[in-house]
Parts: C-alpha cells; sequence; structure tokens
C-alpha cells in the first residue's frame, strides 16, 4: 500500500540526486473497549475511571490499549478508525541542478486520531542553495499552516546555515532517540546505519559539491561563517581579520561596494552613515556581533559630536551593545533632558556611559526606572529631586532613596519583613563549601529588594509582597557584587514545613552555573535544618491611614497573605 507520496522538487530529468535517505517513524495507538459495569458514575466526574474512560465512538466507551511502532501493523490497521494511527518520514537530500547545490530537509507526517475518518497531512521542507554562478546563498523554508501552504526564502543571511545545520542536527538526534528507544526490533540494520550517519554525510557532500578543498581549510570557522568568507573571497570583497563579526550586516548593494572600493569595512560605514576615522578603528578591534543602530541611537540622545569625545574602548562597548533602549521616546528622558541642569546632564552622562555602556553595571531597566521617579517626582509631585549620582556606588543609594519617596508618595511608606529572630540570625551565618565562604542575606525590606534588584539586574524589588522568601547567597564578602539571588517558598507536606527553592538567578537573570548549583543545593539542606526554629513571617504595610499587617496562612499545602489591619489612624 502506498501511504506517502515522496515529496519532489524539480524535473527527474535535470536533477541529479547526490544523496538521499528516507528515515521512517510509525506509531499506531490501539484501543480497548469498556464494559457496561466498568463504565463511572456520571456524578464522579474526577474519579479513576472517569479518567481512564476518555474515549467514546457509536455510544461506546474506549481506554487506551497497546501501541505499536511497525510498518506491518500500521498498514494493517490503516482503515481501522478505533485506532490512532501516525506516520512519519524525514527525509535528507543533496542534488545539484544545473550551477546549483541543494541540500534539503523534507519532514512529512499524516495522523489519523480516535474515531476519524480521515488524516491530517502536514508537509514542511527547510532548505539551502548555492548558486554557483552568481555565488548567492539562500534559504527558504515551505510548510502547509492549516489548509495554505506558506513559503519563505532568504538571500545571503549566512546567520541561516547554522539555522538549517542545527535543523538538521536535532532531527538526526531525535531519530536516533527513537529508533534506540524501542525495545522490539522495529527497523533494520541499514536504518539504524543511516540515522547515525544522515548528518555527517548528508553536510559534508553538500559542502563538498560547491569547493571541497576551501572548506577543508576553513574547518575551524563556524558552518555560517564558511559560506559568508567564501561569499566574500569569491566576490572579491575586502574583509578585516574580524570579518565573522560583520556576518549579519554584509548585505551591502552593488553600488556601495563599487563606491567603497569593494571593502567590507567601508562598504557598511557607508550602508550605515558612519564616518571617521575613530569609528573605523574601532570596527576593525571589534571582537563580538556588531550592532550599528545603537550609534545613531546614542548620538541621537546626546549628540551627534559625543562620538568625538568618548574613548575607543567605550565606542567599542556600544557597537557590541545588543540592546540599547535609551532613545528619545523612553519615558521620562524627553522630560529629563528638558528640566536638568548641567551638572545634572553630566551626572546622567557619566552613568551612561561608565556604569551602562562600558562596565554594564546598571542595566537599561533600572535606568528608566530611576527616569521614571525623576520625573513623577520632580513634574507630579513638585519636589526639588536632583540627579546628583555620577558613579556606581552614590547610583545605587540614590536609586533605593527615589524608590522610597516613589512609595511614599504613592501611598505606601514601607513595606518589611519579620522573620523570627533564631532562624533570621541563623540563615545569615557565613556558609562554608569546598573552602568557599559564602554569605548568604536574609531579605526583610524594601530597600533590601530594591537594592538587590540594582546589583542583579533583575526584577527581585517586585517580588517584595510575594508570599515567597528572597536570599541574597553573596559569594566572597558580605556586600560582593558576585552572587545569586535564591527564591524560596513555604510549603507543608504531612505536616511538616519545608522550603522549595523555585528560582535561582545570578547577574541578568542567568542561570547558575553548574558549580554553585552544587553549593546551593547544600545551602537548601542546610536551610532546611533550620526549621525547627522556623515561625511563620509576617508582612508589615507602612501607609499613611495605618498599618497594614499579613500573616502566611495555609491553603491546601500552599501559603498565602492573609490581610489584617493592625492600626488604624482614622477610626
Amino acid at each position: 500500500m502506498d501511504i506517502i507520496k515522496e515529496p519532489t522538487s524539480q524535473s527527474e530529468k535535470t536533477t541529479e540526486v547526490i544523496f538521499k535517505v528516507v528515515l521512517p517513524q510509525y506509531y499506531t495507538q490501539f484501543f480497548d473497549k469498556v464494559d457496561d459495569k466498568d463504565l463511572p458514575d456520571k456524578n464522579d466526574i474526577f474519579g479513576a475511571k472517569s479518567y481512564m474512560v476518555r474515549y467514546e465512538k457509536d455510544g461506546e466507551y474506549y481506554t487506551l490499549g497497546k501501541t505499536d511502532r511497525t510498518e506491518e501493523t500500521l498498514i494493517k490497521n490503516y482503515g481501522n478508525t478505533i485506532c490512532e494511527s501516525y506516520i512519519r518520514r524525514t527525509t535528507i537530500v543533496v542534488e545539484k541542478y544545473d550551477d546549483k547545490v541543494s541540500i534539503k530537509l523534507f519532514d512529512f507526517s499524516k495522523r489519523r486520531g480516535f474515531g476519524k475518518k480521515y488524516f491530517k497531512k502536514s508537509p514542511n521542507c527547510i532548505y539551502l542553495t548555492y548558486n554557483k554562478k552568481t555565488n548567492d546563498l539562500f534559504y527558504g523554508t515551505t510548510a502547509k499552516i492549516r489548509h495554505s501552504r506558506t513559503s519563505t526564502m532568504k538571500r545571503n543571511r549566512f546567520e541561516t546555515v547554522q539555522r538549517f545545520y542545527a535543523a538538521l542536527h536535532t532531527t538526526c538526534e531525535n531519530l536516533k532517540t527513537y529508533y534506540y528507544s524501542q525495545t522490539d526490533p522495529i527497523c533494520s540494520d541499514e536504518i539504524i546505519s543511516s540515522v547515525i550517519s544522515a548528518k555527517t554525510l548528508s553536510w559534508n557532500k553538500f559542502i563538498s559539491e560547491i569547493d571541497a578543498e576551501f572548506f577543508k581549510e576553513n574547518c575551524y570557522l563556524g558552518e555560517g561563517e564558511k559560506f559568508f568568507k567564501y561569499y566574500l573571497t569569491k566576490r572579491n570583497i575586502k574583509y578585516p581579520d574580524n570579518f565573522v563579526h560583520y556576518m549579519s550586516l554584509n548585505r551591502i548593494d552593488s553600488r556601495l561596494l563599487k563606491k567603497s572600493g569593494r571593502n567590507l569595512v567601508d562598504g557598511i560605514m557607508l550602508k550605515y552613515g558612519l564616518t571617521g576615522k575613530k569609528i573605523k578603528r574601532v570596527l576593525h578591534s571589534i571582537d563580538s556581533q556588531i550592532y550599528t543602530y545603537t550609534i545613531k541611537t546614542f548620538s541621537g540622545t546626546f549628540g551627534e559630536d559625543i562620538l568625538k569625545k568618548i574613548t575607543d574602548n567605550q565606542l567599542k562597548k556600544l557597537l557590541e551593545m545588543p540592546y540599547y533602549g535609551l532613545t528619545l521616546d523612553s519615558y521620562g528622558l524627553k522630560y529629563f533632558l528638558n528640566n536638568c541642569s548641567k551638572k545634572e546632564y553630566n551626572n546622567f552622562f557619566k552613568i551612561v556611559l561608565i556604569e551602562h555602556i562600558e562596565n554594564s553595571a546598571v542595566d537599561i531597566a533600572t535606568l528608566l526606572d530611576h527616569l521614571r521617579f525623576y520625573k513623577f517626582l520632580k513634574e507630579e509631585m513638585e519636589t526639588d529631586v536632583e540627579w546628583k549620582s555620577h558613579d556606581l556606588k552614590s547610583f545605587r543609594e540614590e536609586h533605593v532613596d527615589y524608590s522610597t519617596e516613589y512609595a511614599k508618595l504613592k501611598n505606601v511608606l514601607s513595606v518589611n519583613r519579620k522573620y523570627g529572630e533564631k532562624f533570621k540570625e541563623s540563615v545569615n551565618e557565613v556558609f562554608e563549601y569546598n573552602g568557599q565562604q559564602y554569605y548568604p542575606v536574609l531579605l526583610e525590606e524594601n530597600k533590601d529588594y530594591i537594592l538587590e534588584s540594582v546589583v542583579q539586574s533583575n526584577c527581585v524589588r517586585t517580588y517584595v509582597e510575594s508570599p515567597s522568601m528572597i536570599i541574597s547567597f553573596r559569594i566572597g564578602e558580605p556586600d560582593s557584587d558576585d552572587r545569586a539571588s535564591l527564591e524560596y517558598r513555604l510549603t507543608k507536606r504531612n505536616n511538616k514545613l519545608r522550603l522549595n527553592r523555585v528560582q535561582s538567578r545570578i547577574r541578568f537573570n542567568q542561570s547558575l552555573p553548574d558549580e554553585l548549583e552544587n553549593v546551593c543545593q547544600m545551602f537548601d539542606l542546610y536551610l532546611n535544618s533550620l526549621m525547627g526554629d522556623f515561625e511563620t513571617p509576617k508582612l508589615i504595610k507602612e501607609r499613611f491611614y495605618g498599618n497594614e499587617e499579613l500573616s502566611l496562612v495555609e491553603e491546601k499545602g500552599i501559603f498565602k497573605w492573609n490581610e489584617k489591619t493592625t492600626n488604624d489612624l482614622f477610626f
């Protein structure tokens, strides 16, 4: 029985297939009929029987039965609607067509659900094609979405090479897992061998047909970088030693290339309107991906002449920033620039240039918060607030002051947690592991959360009223910026309280490195050994109209704040 028709792309008369492998997967899910006596009570909608009896057809009920992964069983039950059938066929093809070489990854699947008559088909394809005559690389996709077919194609986007290669790698690894995880012999040794070698053989055939010698000589480069260098070489474009970092900026039209003397750096500068020996010098020193838009945004805020006043290293850091979000459209920035004094402007510029761009110590979210607080306090509340901070230490202190004043004027004087003294002292003791000292700090006050957020460039400040508990786990010194923010939640099982770590992040919300994760696992054990001294904390909100005290209460093993006003000033 011909279950799947192989996808074809071009006429067989003009296409030479250099490599082809077809890797199938089959899945048949059977269902067992349920006797009347085993049917669940209509009122018992959450019972075990209700969970098991989930399929109905023509007034009869079924539950999951055995599964089978052989082609023979699927063909035999192809018309049996009392089973689910799933067929997937992955095809990898390398072919030549005139002056073009292509590698294509087809993914074709058919699925029919329980009780259904028809199969749903899903044909998808991604491909790379290199035109040896024009020296152009094409990346394309075709897919069926609902009842329509969509397609995309990109030319000379060399980052797409890595995207295709990653898809090829993932597909082959998933197929390995599929075949090796089966206990029954569902395929031949020939298919197993094909799966193991499919990625390497197909890719090597593809690049060998383009230029085997070139790709062998440049094997130390990434896959996309090889094609980018090949493109530059074949088109006689002069490129610097750090050319790989220009890969996402290479789309320069022939007019600009001619005008720049076929020089990659000069062409980039012409395309993006960059001028000056300093920028050209810095572009040659870049050692990560380049983001030219940051220069336009930065000079749009501080003036065109500002680039002449900053150092080469600062300009380099600016060009390497993946996201520079400080524009004149940013909330509060326009107001600040129109209303600040010269001294305030200079202080602001130092924070942006040195602490944000050069040192990456202040993230964009914190900067924007600072501007928002400034605008609110000065414009809406008409206070005499000033931007006095000029370095990291003074900025952190000022940000806590701004945040505190902002909260007060929003009718919240302070938000504090009250922990048991014995438990708090035990948590804050120095923790030593493998000769390294760590300094845990249990966050209590609103300002502690704000400062932790500023140091870590994360959203810890938003957890100040959360029923979870935050511990700042500092490495080496009590005030170290090298730290992890650990979030714990209180749970109760079998009448025993336990603190579970639900989130752990180092700076910029990155996951813990393996070594630090191992240390934190040991700290988790230590923390739970203190539960004998644990008293459920209280959250105290100081407001103008009175204080609110919230206690942790348990609901089905989960702890939440239960609000209670303890001191009302008006009644």
